[in-house]
């Protein structure tokens, strides 16, 4: 009792006061009986004095504590104190007593073996004549164990509770009317209405879908009546109006008052069942596309059992339908054309090694195969087919693309053959051709070199002119043809760019000085000189505008100009220009020059010659190189070609100045004489580009001045660059003027011509000069003469004693030659054209006649017809190789062919020829063909041995 009195003034210990004892029965009767009462009674009873001192305790206050009567009795009541209650609480409980009040209330105190108990406690101040307090009773109740009860019963609440406020599903239960009289709080979130909205209104049945409201009253009257529990689906229309789906359960029962109560749950399902009907809806569309699908879809068990099939697959098979396929129990196995090749299928389907477009053969109902396209796949699923394997695969039906594929291979083996025919039919004419041409245009030039008289000489003129005019017409249409035909492919070798412009402009030289004009050209410093691409084709471009230009020009100058366009690690692009001062084309007409067989003029062909099909191929051909071919062009001013080739970089290769040639042409004085400007402005050009101090004359008296002058200011020139032809005083006058004049004769001069002329080389060496070059001049030839010049070395080598002979081709006189032909004109005209050069000449007819002659004797070359009887020029050839490989000599072979397709060359050079040339047989091409095989191979010929 130690709430009744201050804890901030009661004393702690207390010493022991006499228990007093029960007043007399006969003094009081009332108060004995009173005595009594306390002692049996069954809460425990204390009584303090004012001071809070412990007078009195009753036996059940012993029972409660554990403390006996004396233990308690003078002891203050905080013995009791558990520390279960803050110090607010004793201080409310002291105030409330202290006014005279009663207080009543429940805490925990401790038993003095150390346990707490509960109890409830009435305490009551008692009062004494003068109103003062002069003792408390306190009567106290353990009630602990109601207080267990009470604790486990809130928290059976709380738990029940915590399952009504989140378990997922509704809890509900119904009396006997079906009437809702507990439903959890959730149910608002799936109805829209409260609990207290349904209690009081019954909105439940009224609310159901009408569809089903029958079926789930009388289930409910079931379970009621009959306790038939029940679980059932139904719809039912959320305040806001729209209708979900609950899932209800009735689970169990109980009685009250005599009636019976059910209880259940339900749970909103809306979702699942929007989720079937969209199942639902897919299947559908999925049986739609299943069906309706033009290709054919299958599905079969791992051992062949048919499980689904669509309807295109069944009728492309034969069949009406799946169900035709069911009862007349067919198998995987019996769709198949072949049971090896579905063994294979169905292997490769196991390995993964099959599977996607994989072409097959099935068995039509009739017995006839189907070709089909299958897309297949082996589905291994546990959930599916119940575990088992199963095939599942579209099949798309090709049988009309294999027929059409098998129609188009035989079509096309059609036209491979009609095309290799016709490629043997040109084959065979340019041979048939070729071959009498060769003899007329070689016996021809035999002849022109003889004595002749004017009348035969011009005779002949015409023969040779209008033969080459036929071998231009005939190489004209085989190209158009391969072109056309899709046959002409570019080569992509490495080659020097500046070589091949150089070579063909010295092949057009002859042409250009025959109608006295000027031919030029000039490759800009910053193209690349080693690339990569088809330099013959290159070639035949260039010579076909060239050869244009020079025809349609009759005074003047055809320039060839080549700049760089674009530059790129793949590709580099060059730009190419051919311009002359000739006759022009009109504006209306520079388009048909690009078609094939026409000319812009019906004239120009009857005046000029040609078969309209020369810039057609060009234009074709620079197509491939990644071009296209343009014109400008004025009536009477004359005509501008361009184009773009695209060609890969090569290896640079040429030949560059180097320091020490650039050092000894530093600050070297020259002058540069020609009377045409643009050959005077690129010589120029080229000159300074090696560090030279290059003044420019346009005739040889201004040369002269210019010398002369240079003299006397004690400045001369030590090099003088002429051209051999100018008008009033030409190169070779202007020569002997400065050898005559002693101020001026240690010049050294370097003679250029457009044109060489017997007598020319002779003439040169006579007047001291010391290089002689043919125009167009390479920089290469160029640069070298300059340096030979200015260190006082003539270059015996580029002064020939005639123009148009060849250092090496000299070296090379006396030659010992076979000559391996069938065709006697041929045998007799390659013989003449090679005695007459000096060599001597073994003949053969036939590829078996070379080989003996081979085995008789040695030869420094041999010239090889392809096409022969007995054993042509291939098998000749390899014969001949297989025999060196044990012997460890070679020979060089020339193979000569009237072919000249395409291939033809490959084909030679594959069979171990070294070098090719094509009939008719120039002298020219002959002589080069040789000089460059005995190059390349090295042969003792080229040493003397």
């Amino acid at each position: 009792m130690e709430a009744m009195v201050n804890p901030e003034t009661r004393p702690e210990v207390r010493p022991p006061v006499p228990v007093p004892a029960p007043a007399p029965q006969d003094a009081d009767g009332e108060q004995s009986g009173l005595n009594a009462a306390m002692a049996q009674a069954a809460e425990g009873v204390i009584i303090a004095d004012s001071e809070g001192r412990i007078q009195y305790v009753n036996p059940a206050f012993t029972r409660m504590t554990g403390y006996s009567a004396e233990e308690a009795v003078g002891q203050n009541p905080r013995l009791l104190k558990s520390g279960k209650q803050n110090p607010e609480f004793y201080r409310d409980l002291w105030a409330t007593i202290s006014s005279g009040k009663n207080w009543h209330g429940e805490l925990v105190n401790q038993r003095k073996d150390g346990t707490c108990y509960a109890e409830e406690m009435t305490i009551t101040p008692v009062l004494d004549a003068a109103g003062m307090i002069s003792r408390y009773i306190a009567i106290k109740q353990d009630v602990t164990e109601r207080k267990r009860q009470e604790q486990a019963i809130r928290e059976s609440e709380e738990r029940y509770r915590l399952l009504v406020d989140h378990i997922p599903d509704v809890v509900w239960t119904a009396d006997p009317n079906g009437q809702c009289v507990f439903i959890t709080p959730n149910i608002e979130t799936f109805y829209g209405y409260t609990p207290q909205e349904i209690y009081e209104s019954g909105v439940w049945y009224s609310r159901i879908h009408p569809e089903d409201a029958p079926r789930v009253r009388a289930q409910f009257t079931a379970a009621l009546t009959e306790g038939k529990f029940f679980s059932t689906e139904y719809r039912i229309q959320r305040k806001d109006g729209a209708w979900v789906w609950f899932d209800a359960r009735a689970m169990s029962s109980y009685e009250k008052d005599g009636k019976r109560y059910i209880v259940g749950t339900a749970s909103d399902i809306t979702a699942r069942k929007q989720a079937e009907e969209a199942l639902r809806d897919s299947e559908k569309r999925y049986r739609r596309l299943f069906d309706q699908n033009l290709a054919g879809v299958l599905r079969t068990s791992w051992d062949g059992e048919i499980l689904d099939c669509n309807r295109a697959l069944a009728q492309f098979m034969g069949y009406t339908s799946i169900d035709e396929v069911r009862a007349l129990g067919l198998r995987a196995s019996d769709f198949y054309f072949d049971a090896e090749e579905r063994q294979a299928f169905l292997q490769g389907l196991k390995s993964k090694t099959a599977g996607s477009n994989h072409e097959l053969r099935l068995r039509h109902r009739d017995g006839h195969p189907i070709w089909v396209l299958a897309n297949v796949c082996l589905i291994e699923d546990e959930n599916e087919n119940g575990g088992r394997p199963m095939v599942e695969g579209i099949l798309v039906n090709i049988s009309d693309r294999k027929r059409a594929e098998e129609e188009w291979k035989k079509a096309k083996e059609a036209a491979e053959a009609a095309s290799q025919a016709k490629s043997e039919f040109l084959a065979n004419m340019s041979h048939e051709i070729r071959t009498p041409m060769n003899g007329v245009i070689g016996m021809t030039d035999v002849v022109l070199d003889t004595e002749l008289t004017p009348d035969q000489r011009e005779s002949l003129t015409i023969v040779q002119s209008s033969a080459q005019s036929l071998l231009g017409i005939l190489n004209d249409i085989l190209d158009f043809s391969k072109i056309e035909a899709r046959k002409l492919k570019l080569e992509s070798v490495p080659f020097s760019l500046r070589a091949t412009i150089a070579a063909t402009m010295k092949a057009m030289e002859t042409r250009a000085a025959e109608r006295n004009l000027e031919l030029i050209y000039a490759v800009a410093s910053g193209v690349p000189d080693n690339v990569i691409g088809d330099p013959g084709r290159l070639r035949q471009v260039l010579v076909n505008l060239v050869g244009n230009a020079l025809k349609f020009t009759e005074h003047g100058e055809v320039m060839v100009q080549v700049d760089a366009q674009s530059a790129s690690k793949e590709l580099v692009g060059l730009n190419f220009k051919v311009r002359d001062t000739g006759i022009g084309i009109a504006p209306e007409k520079q388009k048909l020059i690009f078609e094939a067989f026409t000319q812009a003029d019906t004239s120009i062909s009857r005046r000029f010659g040609g078969t309209g099909l020369g810039l057609t191929i060009s234009s074709r051909l620079i197509a491939l190189m990644g071009g296209t071919l343009e014109l400008k062009s004025q009536p009477g001013k004359g005509s501008e070609f361009s184009f773009t080739a695209y060609l890969k970089p090569g290896e640079e290769l040429r030949r560059e100045p180097t320091k020490g040639d650039l050092a000894t042409l530093r600050n070297l004085r020259v002058l540069a004489v020609d009377d045409n400007a643009t050959n005077r402005r690129i010589l120029g050009q080229t000159l300074r580009s090696y560090g030279v101090r290059a003044t420019l004359a346009a005739s040889g008296s201004q040369a002269l001045t210019s010398l002369r002058q240079a003299a006397r200011d004690g400045d001369p020139y030590p090099l003088v660059v002429a051209d051999a032809h100018m008008p009033e005083m030409d190169g070779f006058t202007l020569v002997e003027s400065i050898k005559q004049d002693p101020r001026l004769a240690s010049c050294a001069v370097i003679v250029l011509t457009s044109g060489g002329f017997p007598g020319d080389a002779a003439r040169c060496r006579g007047l001291g000069v010391s290089g002689y070059l043919t125009k167009p001049v390479g920089d290469a030839d160029l640069l070298d003469a300059l340096l030979r010049a200015f260190r006082g070395q003539p270059d015996r080598e580029t002064i020939p004693f005639l123009a148009h002979s060849h250092p090496v081709r000299e070296a090379q006189a006396g030659l010992h030659i076979l000559v391996v032909d069938d065709n006697e004109v041929n045998r007799r005209l390659a013989t003449r054209l090679l005695e007459k050069q000096g060599h001597s000449v073994v003949t053969a007819v036939s590829g078996r006649g070379a080989i003996e002659a081979l085995e008789k004797q040695s030869f420094d070359v041999v010239l090889m017809d392809v096409q022969m009887p007995d054993m042509d020029g291939f098998e000749a050839t390899q014969e001949i190789r297989e025999h060196e490989r044990r012997t460890g000599a070679h020979v060089p072979i020339i193979a000569m062919t009237a072919h000249a397709m395409e291939g033809d060359r490959e084909r030679c050079l594959s069979a171990g020829m070294d070098g090719y040339v094509s009939k008719p047989i120039a002298a020219d091409a002959l002589l080069t063909a040789i000089e460059q095989t005995l190059e390349s191979s090295k042969s003792p010929a080229l040493s003397g041995a």
